[in-house]
């Protein structure tokens, strides 16, 4: 989970825990790539807006690591033209903000099963 909003990391958490799901979190963008190499995950949630360095730059960051990470977007309303971007890239779904549980671990599935 790379999020800058306590919130939200501790709102993930909270599902993936519900599901079993390991979860490592990320605050700071600037230590995503780090900690991706070092974990290894098997799916990254990834939010779009961050200080310091936006979730495109991080996602650019991460397929150049691995071009076959599993990456899902997190996005507020009306970032369609960001959601957009990140899918070209190769981000592999996304999920907005305020998240709905069922939702969210739907996408989990099916990114895990893609």
């Amino acid at each position: 989970v790379v999020e800058d909003s306590e919130y939200a990391r501790k709102s993930l958490r909270s599902i993936f825990e519900s599901a079993d799901i390991d979860v490592v979190e990320v605050e700071d963008p600037l230590e995503a790539i780090e900690v991706y190499k070092k974990e290894n995950p098997d799916i990254v949630t990834l939010d779009i807006t961050m200080p310091e360095k936006d979730g495109t730059e991080v996602l650019k960051e991460i397929l150049d690591v691995d071009p076959y990470a599993k990456v899902i977007m997190i996005t507020s309303n009306g970032q369609d033209s960001s959601i957009s971007k990140t899918i070209l890239m190769g981000a592999s779904h996304y999920v907005s903000k305020p998240f709905n549980p069922s939702k969210v671990l739907r996408v989990i599935e099916k990114v895990q099963n893609s």
